[in-house]
């Protein structure tokens, strides 16, 4: 688990749809906010004391889980779809040493280990029982699921795109996040939706969504208001290009935008937009504590 150096933990998704998920965010088809908002997973990890939030920590005193020297100190995390991570139930805890028992059964059996590329189309299943008392697994290969066909909804109508193609166009483009994970509406993850002119240093518009149905009709309804000067700058005009970390904002949004001879890029990072949402999540953060 984990890019930034050794790190020692298991993560265990439910179902073929966590593993596409997870293998879309490896091979770049999602972005990495759209994979773990739409996980459903258990996992158990050895991070750094300080990096452990409260209530985790709190529960790993409870149960008595002791920190390994030099490696980190334990944290149990439970992550459903659309909600912010918690602890886990009786039920699930469970779930989650059954699981940890079978992988270690299957590696000390030499039964686990790293695919070669004649494996990359397939995905590893075991099963678990008990057979005479003793843990039974049993493991086989079979061919990766596809996934399910992207669904572009086109968003851009006659009327819109005829006021839209009048506006001046702007010679410098916008920075736009659609962000997830870092702040939470009554325990559901919510989205941020920032739109950053970087030349001028400027927030075009933000807004807070939660991961409902028509979210994205609205964050493009809330994108194009802004162009025609819906937003506090009172700022009118279409940007050169769009340049964007969320590969679901370029999926769904890249057909429209480019009728309106918008380029939009989608790039792994956005540096500036980065410290941006940092100072916005604080901003809202303070306005919640008042």
């Amino acid at each position: 688990m984990g890019s930034g150096g050794t790190e020692f933990g298991t993560l265990i998704v439910k179902g073929l749809e966590g593993y596409r998920l997870l293998q879309g965010m490896c091979d770049k088809d999602f972005d990495e906010h759209t994979a773990i908002e739409g996980l459903d997973f258990l996992s158990v990890s050895l991070e750094p004391k300080g990096d452990i939030p409260p209530p985790l920590a709190a529960y790993a005193r409870r149960k008595s889980l002791q920190a390994v020297p030099h490696l980190g100190s334990p944290m149990v995390t439970v992550k459903r779809p659309g909600r912010v991570a918690t602890v886990p139930t009786p039920s699930q805890e469970r779930a989650l040493c059954s699981c940890l028992e079978a992988l270690t059964h299957l590696a000390r059996t030499g039964q686990l280990g790293l695919a070669g590329e004649e494996r990359k189309e397939s995905v590893y299943i075991f099963e678990v029982g008990q057979s005479r008392g003793q843990l039974s697994v049993r493991g086989r290969w079979e061919p990766r699921p596809p996934g399910p066909a992207l669904v572009s909804e086109r968003r851009l109508d006659g009327d819109l795109k005829e006021r839209l193609s009048r506006l001046p166009r702007l010679a410098r483009p916008y920075l736009v996040g659609f962000h997830a994970g870092s702040i939470a509406v009554r325990n559901r993850s919510a989205r941020v939706l920032l739109v950053y002119d970087e030349q001028r240093d400027k927030i075009v518009t933000g807004q807070v969504f939660l991961p409902e149905k028509g979210m994205l009709d609205e964050a493009f309804q809330i994108l194009m208001a802004a162009f025609e000067g819906d937003n506090p700058l009172g700022q009118r005009g279409l940007p050169s290009e769009i340049r964007t970390d969320s590969k679901l904002l370029y999926d769904h949004f890249k057909q429209d935008l480019a009728e309106l001879g918008i380029r939009l890029l989608c790039v792994p990072e956005l540096p500036g937009l980065t410290a941006l949402r940092e100072h916005f999540l604080a901003f809202l953060g303070s306005r919640r504590g008042r």
